[in-house]
């Protein structure tokens, strides 16, 4: 186990030199100090957004074989999906279900809250509504409950994907501010 573990941090380690090898980056000396705790690696893991609801012979592929134990699930905008761009609620849960039963873990994060939540009423652009806050979270609190009561609880919940990004699909854009007054607004 502590071989196979190992391997996949040198692959990804690897990748990881391989993507910025194209950037500008100038060379420096780094030190690896492996006599104490620093920073405790839970796991490696997968996202499921675009995929529907994996079979077992992917599961068993991801979780047993490859060693994953972190998935990583999409929140989609509502529980029927989004204009067929998301899958449903029910298929992310088949997901985490199959997902748990391998011994991982399973963490949520939405692109976008509903759109009627939204400054511009739309699923792509726009921030949340300041008046809209305790709704979007009451639709998170839904939604990890229907994970809970459905068998597959959540290890974590993010209030947002990559909040300070604008892409030209769904997403919301946050502030550090906006972040901080969302928590403590209850």
């Amino acid at each position: 186990m502590k071989t196979r573990n190992l391997l996949l941090l040198a692959l990804f380690i690897t990748a990881a030199l391989l993507q910025t090898a194209s950037w500008n980056v100038h060379a420096g000396t780094a030190t690896v100090n492996l006599s104490g705790t620093k920073q405790i690696i839970r796991g490696f893991g997968a996202a499921s957004v675009w995929s529907g609801a994996l079979d077992n012979s992917i599961m068993n592929t991801l979780f047993n074989t490859m060693g994953l134990r972190i998935l990583r699930v999409l929140i989609a905008p509502n529980e029927k999906g989004n204009n067929g761009n998301y899958f449903t609620w029910t298929d992310t849960l088949s997901n985490a279900r199959r997902t748990k039963t391998r011994g991982a873990i399973v963490f949520a994060t939405p692109r976008t809250p509903p759109a009627s939540m939204k400054t511009n009423n739309n699923t792509v652009h726009g921030s949340l509504k300041s008046s809209s806050y305790s709704a979007y979270a009451n639709y998170l609190k839904t939604f990890a409950n229907y994970f809970k009561n459905n068998g597959a609880s959540l290890h974590a919940i993010s209030l947002q994907n990559e909040p300070d990004w604008d892409p030209n699909y769904e997403g919301c854009t946050w502030t550090a501010a906006q972040f901080d007054k969302f928590i403590n607004c209850g």
